[in-house]
């Protein structure tokens, strides 16, 4: 095809012409492909509140949802992720139009809410999107939350961007996106084995470096496996 318009929008773009393409834009959502999986959620229900694959959580009516490869299917409820603007350099997204995308969406169409703001995807094939502008008083973190209509939809690759049209999706090497995600959770991949020996009435201490700088001061659980 040499020549598109997407009839929702009147976006006219040209496939064939790779000069013609838009620059992508960098993706405000971390964990837009859902590839990473700390906390090994095997999809299914996630009650009110809840992580699933890391960054989204459920609404507080919770959500069921599964991946396969890189599509999403969210059966019911909705899913929850806070864009933090001080993670991409700014101080707020208040009043800055936004646009949220997500590719070859079908079973229905998608409801969106960016901050105070809200709109509908409806489904069709290719990059789908809808525009939104937060309101002025939108300061600080802003709540990104998707819903099905009705029913089930299935998607893939959820962009959001500065700018009312959407931009090619562009993934994030694993490294930077884990990296993205580990500001926020972080899990060891493997057992940390502490060997040491410890005198009466003394104490033994042992440091462990976090692999990236974490947006606030973490919460740390652990269960010990082995002691003698």
């Amino acid at each position: 095809e040499a020549l598109v318009v997407d009839r929702t929008s009147g976006l006219v773009t040209l496939p064939a012409s790779s000069w013609a393409q838009e620059t992508p834009r960098p993706n405000l959502l971390v964990n837009g492909d859902w590839q990473i999986n700390q906390r090994g959620f095997a999809g299914g229900a996630l009650a009110a509140g809840v992580f699933g694959y890391d960054r989204w959580k459920a609404h507080t009516s919770g959500a069921n949802l599964n991946r396969s490869g890189f599509d999403l299917t969210l059966t019911s409820g909705a899913i929850r992720q806070i864009v933090e603007p001080a993670l991409w350099g700014v101080a707020s997204f208040a009043s800055t139009p936004l646009c949220l995308s997500v590719e070859n969406l079908s079973g229905g169409s998608l409801d969106v809410t960016v901050g105070s703001a809200s709109g509908t995807i409806t489904a069709g094939s290719g990059r789908r999107f809808v525009a939104l502008t937060p309101a002025a008083g939108d300061i600080g973190n802003l709540t990104v939350q998707l819903a099905p209509t009705s029913g089930g939809v299935t998607f893939r690759g959820i962009k959001l961007e500065v700018g009312a049209t959407p931009s090619p999706w562009l993934a994030r090497s694993q490294t930077q996106e884990r990296q993205l995600c580990e500001r926020y959770y972080w899990r060891l991949a493997v057992s940390w084995l502490v060997d040491c020996y410890q005198v009466s009435g003394g104490y033994s201490q042992q440091t462990l470096a976090f692999p990236t700088a974490m947006r606030a001061v973490p919460t740390v659980s652990y269960s010990v496996t082995g002691e003698t």
